[in-house]
Protein backbone atom coordinates (compact mmCIF):
# COMPACT_ATOMS: atom_id res chain seq x y z
CA UNK A 1 0.00 0.00 0.00
CA UNK A 2 1.40 3.40 -0.95
CA UNK A 3 1.82 6.31 1.44
CA UNK A 4 -1.27 8.19 0.19
CA UNK A 5 -3.49 5.17 0.87
CA UNK A 6 -1.98 4.78 4.32
CA UNK A 7 -2.78 8.42 5.10
CA UNK A 8 -6.39 8.00 3.91
CA UNK A 9 -6.80 4.77 5.84
CA UNK A 10 -7.91 2.95 2.68
CA UNK A 11 -7.66 -0.80 2.33
CA UNK A 12 -7.40 -1.92 -1.28
CA UNK A 13 -9.81 -4.83 -1.91
CA UNK A 14 -7.53 -6.24 -4.61
CA UNK A 15 -8.43 -7.73 -7.95
CA UNK A 16 -9.41 -11.14 -6.60
CA UNK A 17 -11.71 -9.74 -3.90
CA UNK A 18 -13.33 -7.41 -6.44
CA UNK A 19 -13.94 -10.40 -8.71
CA UNK A 20 -15.39 -12.36 -5.79
CA UNK A 21 -17.75 -9.49 -5.00
CA UNK A 22 -18.84 -9.36 -8.65
CA UNK A 23 -19.55 -13.12 -8.64
CA UNK A 24 -21.54 -12.79 -5.41
CA UNK A 25 -23.62 -10.02 -6.96
CA UNK A 26 -24.38 -12.14 -10.01
CA UNK A 27 -25.43 -15.22 -8.04
CA UNK A 28 -27.09 -13.88 -4.89
CA UNK A 29 -27.46 -10.09 -5.28
CA UNK A 30 -25.18 -9.07 -2.41
CA UNK A 31 -21.62 -9.40 -1.08
CA UNK A 32 -20.01 -8.85 2.32
CA UNK A 33 -17.78 -8.18 4.13
CA UNK A 34 -15.37 -6.12 2.01
CA UNK A 35 -12.69 -4.27 3.96
CA UNK A 36 -12.42 -0.70 2.59
CA UNK A 37 -11.07 1.36 5.50
CA UNK A 38 -9.04 0.83 8.62
CA UNK A 39 -11.14 0.81 11.79
CA UNK A 40 -9.31 3.98 12.89
CA UNK A 41 -10.22 5.85 9.71
CA UNK A 42 -13.84 4.71 9.96
CA UNK A 43 -13.92 6.12 13.49
CA UNK A 44 -12.52 9.44 12.29
CA UNK A 45 -15.26 9.75 9.68
CA UNK A 46 -17.90 8.83 12.27
CA UNK A 47 -16.54 11.57 14.53
CA UNK A 48 -17.25 14.14 11.79
CA UNK A 49 -20.96 13.71 12.49
CA UNK A 50 -20.60 15.48 15.82
CA UNK A 51 -17.89 17.98 14.90
CA UNK A 52 -17.56 19.46 11.39
CA UNK A 53 -16.14 22.68 10.01
CA UNK A 54 -14.14 25.41 11.78
CA UNK A 55 -16.81 25.75 14.46
CA UNK A 56 -16.93 21.96 15.07
CA UNK A 57 -20.71 21.79 14.92
CA UNK A 58 -22.73 18.57 14.59
CA UNK A 59 -23.58 17.61 11.02
CA UNK A 60 -27.12 18.66 10.06
CA UNK A 61 -29.68 16.39 8.41
CA UNK A 62 -29.17 18.31 5.15
CA UNK A 63 -25.40 17.84 5.34
CA UNK A 64 -25.90 14.07 5.76
CA UNK A 65 -27.48 13.96 2.31
CA UNK A 66 -24.81 13.88 -0.42
CA UNK A 67 -22.08 14.79 2.11
CA UNK A 68 -19.39 14.03 -0.51
CA UNK A 69 -20.23 17.36 -2.16
CA UNK A 70 -19.46 19.23 1.09
CA UNK A 71 -16.71 17.32 2.86
CA UNK A 72 -13.51 16.32 1.09
CA UNK A 73 -12.93 13.11 3.13
CA UNK A 74 -16.24 11.69 1.86
CA UNK A 75 -15.49 12.81 -1.71
CA UNK A 76 -12.09 11.10 -1.48
CA UNK A 77 -13.83 7.92 -0.40
CA UNK A 78 -16.42 7.96 -3.21
CA UNK A 79 -13.79 8.61 -5.89
CA UNK A 80 -11.04 6.37 -4.45
CA UNK A 81 -9.39 3.88 -6.84
CA UNK A 82 -10.27 1.09 -4.40
CA UNK A 83 -13.97 1.87 -4.77
CA UNK A 84 -13.61 2.27 -8.54
CA UNK A 85 -12.09 -1.22 -8.76
CA UNK A 86 -15.09 -2.76 -7.03
CA UNK A 87 -17.60 -0.78 -9.08
CA UNK A 88 -15.85 -1.54 -12.37
CA UNK A 89 -16.06 -5.29 -11.81
CA UNK A 90 -19.77 -5.08 -10.98
CA UNK A 91 -21.13 -2.31 -13.23
CA UNK A 92 -18.57 -2.20 -16.03
CA UNK A 93 -16.33 0.51 -17.48
CA UNK A 94 -18.70 3.47 -17.11
CA UNK A 95 -20.25 4.24 -13.72
CA UNK A 96 -21.02 7.29 -11.62
CA UNK A 97 -22.02 7.94 -8.02
CA UNK A 98 -25.46 9.57 -8.12
CA UNK A 99 -26.11 9.82 -4.37
CA UNK A 100 -24.61 9.28 -0.93
CA UNK A 101 -26.01 9.51 2.56
CA UNK A 102 -24.99 9.09 6.16
CA UNK A 103 -27.43 6.73 7.84
CA UNK A 104 -27.43 6.83 11.61
CA UNK A 105 -29.92 4.56 13.33
CA UNK A 106 -30.66 5.72 16.88
CA UNK A 107 -30.83 3.32 19.80
CA UNK A 108 -34.59 3.87 20.14
CA UNK A 109 -35.85 0.29 19.54
CA UNK A 110 -38.38 1.55 16.99
CA UNK A 111 -36.65 3.01 13.89
CA UNK A 112 -36.32 0.39 11.18
CA UNK A 113 -36.10 0.00 7.39
CA UNK A 114 -39.01 -1.83 5.75
CA UNK A 115 -38.39 -4.59 3.21
CA UNK A 116 -37.86 -2.97 -0.20
CA UNK A 117 -35.86 -2.83 -3.41
CA UNK A 118 -33.81 0.33 -3.95
CA UNK A 119 -34.74 0.53 -7.64
CA UNK A 120 -38.43 1.14 -6.84
CA UNK A 121 -38.23 4.94 -6.90
CA UNK A 122 -34.75 5.49 -8.31
CA UNK A 123 -36.04 6.02 -11.85
CA UNK A 124 -32.99 4.59 -13.60
CA UNK A 125 -34.95 3.03 -16.49
CA UNK A 126 -33.45 -0.44 -16.22
CA UNK A 127 -29.86 0.59 -15.58
CA UNK A 128 -27.94 -1.66 -13.22
CA UNK A 129 -27.24 0.09 -9.93
CA UNK A 130 -25.69 -0.87 -6.60
CA UNK A 131 -25.32 0.38 -3.06
CA UNK A 132 -22.05 0.14 -1.15
CA UNK A 133 -22.87 0.42 2.56
CA UNK A 134 -19.78 1.26 4.62
CA UNK A 135 -19.89 0.71 8.37
CA UNK A 136 -18.46 3.69 10.29
CA UNK A 137 -19.40 1.98 13.55
CA UNK A 138 -19.94 -1.68 14.23
CA UNK A 139 -23.08 -3.01 12.51
CA UNK A 140 -24.55 -5.99 14.39
CA UNK A 141 -27.76 -7.97 14.68
CA UNK A 142 -28.50 -6.18 17.95
CA UNK A 143 -28.12 -2.64 16.54
CA UNK A 144 -30.03 -3.34 13.32
CA UNK A 145 -27.58 -4.36 10.61
CA UNK A 146 -28.78 -4.39 7.01
CA UNK A 147 -30.58 -7.67 6.19
CA UNK A 148 -30.96 -9.18 2.71
CA UNK A 149 -33.07 -11.95 1.22
CA UNK A 150 -30.67 -14.02 -0.91
CA UNK A 151 -31.38 -14.34 -4.60
CA UNK A 152 -30.84 -12.08 -7.57
CA UNK A 153 -34.22 -10.60 -8.44
CA UNK A 154 -34.68 -10.06 -12.16
CA UNK A 155 -37.60 -7.68 -11.87
CA UNK A 156 -39.06 -4.98 -9.68
CA UNK A 157 -41.66 -6.32 -7.26
CA UNK A 158 -44.84 -4.52 -6.18
CA UNK A 159 -44.35 -1.85 -3.50
CA UNK A 160 -46.79 0.28 -1.55
CA UNK A 161 -46.69 3.10 0.99
CA UNK A 162 -45.62 1.89 4.42
CA UNK A 163 -48.14 2.54 7.20
CA UNK A 164 -45.57 2.28 9.99
CA UNK A 165 -44.45 5.74 11.15
CA UNK A 166 -41.04 4.40 12.21
CA UNK A 167 -39.94 3.36 8.70
CA UNK A 168 -36.67 5.25 8.04
CA UNK A 169 -37.01 5.27 4.23
CA UNK A 170 -37.36 8.83 2.98
CA UNK A 171 -40.00 7.88 0.40
CA UNK A 172 -41.72 5.50 2.84
CA UNK A 173 -41.96 2.51 0.53
CA UNK A 174 -42.23 -1.18 1.43
CA UNK A 175 -42.83 -4.43 -0.41
CA UNK A 176 -46.52 -5.16 -0.92
CA UNK A 177 -45.90 -8.78 0.13
CA UNK A 178 -43.60 -9.69 3.03
CA UNK A 179 -40.75 -11.97 1.90
CA UNK A 180 -39.74 -15.20 3.63
CA UNK A 181 -37.89 -13.71 6.61
CA UNK A 182 -36.53 -17.09 7.67
CA UNK A 183 -34.12 -16.83 4.71
CA UNK A 184 -32.86 -13.36 5.67
CA UNK A 185 -29.11 -12.82 6.10
CA UNK A 186 -27.81 -10.18 8.54
CA UNK A 187 -24.84 -8.39 6.96
CA UNK A 188 -22.80 -7.94 10.14
CA UNK A 189 -19.86 -5.57 9.68
CA UNK A 190 -16.93 -4.23 11.66
CA UNK A 191 -15.99 -0.53 11.36
CA UNK A 192 -14.37 -0.01 7.95
CA UNK A 193 -16.03 -3.05 6.36
CA UNK A 194 -18.68 -2.70 3.66
CA UNK A 195 -21.54 -4.63 2.16
CA UNK A 196 -22.73 -4.34 -1.44
CA UNK A 197 -26.21 -5.03 -2.76
CA UNK A 198 -27.94 -4.74 -6.11
CA UNK A 199 -30.78 -2.23 -6.55
CA UNK A 200 -33.20 -5.15 -7.07
CA UNK A 201 -32.07 -7.10 -3.98
CA UNK A 202 -34.72 -7.28 -1.25
CA UNK A 203 -33.36 -5.78 1.96
CA UNK A 204 -34.29 -3.90 5.13
CA UNK A 205 -33.23 -3.71 8.77
CA UNK A 206 -34.63 -4.24 12.24
CA UNK A 207 -34.69 -1.62 15.04
CA UNK A 208 -31.57 -0.80 17.02
CA UNK A 209 -31.92 -2.59 20.35
CA UNK A 210 -28.43 -1.75 21.59
CA UNK A 211 -27.35 1.17 23.78
CA UNK A 212 -25.43 3.00 21.04
CA UNK A 213 -26.12 4.52 17.63
CA UNK A 214 -25.35 2.56 14.45
CA UNK A 215 -23.78 4.66 11.68
CA UNK A 216 -23.04 3.89 8.04
CA UNK A 217 -22.12 5.75 4.86
CA UNK A 218 -24.15 4.69 1.83
CA UNK A 219 -22.83 5.20 -1.72
CA UNK A 220 -25.11 4.68 -4.74
CA UNK A 221 -23.56 3.87 -8.12
CA UNK A 222 -25.21 3.40 -11.51
CA UNK A 223 -23.95 2.31 -14.92
CA UNK A 224 -23.56 5.54 -16.83
CA UNK A 225 -22.90 5.30 -20.53
CA UNK A 226 -24.12 2.14 -22.18
CA UNK A 227 -27.91 2.54 -22.11
CA UNK A 228 -30.32 4.43 -24.31
CA UNK A 229 -32.17 5.92 -21.33
CA UNK A 230 -29.51 8.53 -20.60
CA UNK A 231 -32.14 11.20 -20.07
CA UNK A 232 -33.00 9.65 -16.72
CA UNK A 233 -29.74 11.06 -15.36
CA UNK A 234 -29.85 14.48 -16.99
CA UNK A 235 -31.17 16.34 -13.96
CA UNK A 236 -28.75 14.85 -11.43
CA UNK A 237 -25.43 16.16 -10.17
CA UNK A 238 -23.07 13.20 -9.82
CA UNK A 239 -19.50 12.30 -8.94
CA UNK A 240 -17.30 10.43 -11.43
CA UNK A 241 -16.22 6.91 -10.50
CA UNK A 242 -14.93 4.62 -13.25
CA UNK A 243 -15.58 6.35 -16.56
CA UNK A 244 -18.16 8.80 -17.82
CA UNK A 245 -18.38 8.19 -21.55
CA UNK A 246 -21.77 9.28 -22.81
CA UNK A 247 -23.30 10.09 -19.43
CA UNK A 248 -26.04 12.71 -19.41
CA UNK A 249 -25.41 13.62 -15.78
CA UNK A 250 -23.73 16.81 -14.60
CA UNK A 251 -20.39 15.94 -13.02
CA UNK A 252 -19.42 18.00 -9.98
CA UNK A 253 -15.95 19.15 -8.88
CA UNK A 254 -14.43 18.10 -5.57
CA UNK A 255 -15.24 20.30 -2.52
CA UNK A 256 -11.60 21.37 -2.13
CA UNK A 257 -11.60 22.58 -5.76
CA UNK A 258 -14.30 25.14 -4.97
CA UNK A 259 -14.77 28.02 -2.59
CA UNK A 260 -16.71 27.06 0.57
CA UNK A 261 -19.71 29.09 -0.63
CA UNK A 262 -19.66 27.41 -4.05
CA UNK A 263 -19.40 23.97 -2.45
CA UNK A 264 -22.39 24.72 -0.22
CA UNK A 265 -24.43 25.96 -3.17
CA UNK A 266 -23.48 22.94 -5.28
CA UNK A 267 -24.39 20.63 -2.42
CA UNK A 268 -27.80 22.23 -1.90
CA UNK A 269 -28.53 22.02 -5.62
CA UNK A 270 -27.50 18.36 -5.75
CA UNK A 271 -29.89 17.53 -2.90
CA UNK A 272 -32.70 19.55 -4.50
CA UNK A 273 -32.31 17.86 -7.88
CA UNK A 274 -32.09 14.39 -6.33
CA UNK A 275 -35.25 15.04 -4.31
CA UNK A 276 -37.15 16.15 -7.42
CA UNK A 277 -35.88 13.15 -9.38
CA UNK A 278 -36.99 10.68 -6.71
CA UNK A 279 -40.38 12.36 -6.24
CA UNK A 280 -41.04 12.22 -9.99
CA UNK A 281 -39.89 8.61 -10.14
CA UNK A 282 -42.28 7.72 -7.29
CA UNK A 283 -45.18 9.31 -9.18
CA UNK A 284 -44.29 7.46 -12.37
CA UNK A 285 -44.01 4.14 -10.52
CA UNK A 286 -47.45 4.40 -8.94
CA UNK A 287 -49.06 5.73 -12.12
CA UNK A 288 -47.74 2.77 -14.09
CA UNK A 289 -48.70 0.34 -11.30
CA UNK A 290 -52.31 1.64 -11.33
CA UNK A 291 -52.41 1.40 -15.12
CA UNK A 292 -51.22 -2.00 -14.92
Amino acid sequence: MDKAKQMNGMNEPGNQEAKRAARDMQTRGYSFPVRLLSAQRAGELAAMLSATGPEQRPMTSLQKRNPHFLFQPFWDLVTAPEIAELVRHILGPDAICFATSIIDKPADRTSHVAWHQDATYWGMAGRQAITIWLALTESTVENGAVRVVPGRQGTLLDHETCRNAHNMLGLNEELATTPDETRAVDMVLLPGEASIHDSLTIHGSLPNRSATQRTGFSMRFVSAGRHDAGAMLEGLICAPCVGTNGTAATLAPAPDCQTPDDAKANHRESVRRLGLHLARSKQVYHRERRAG
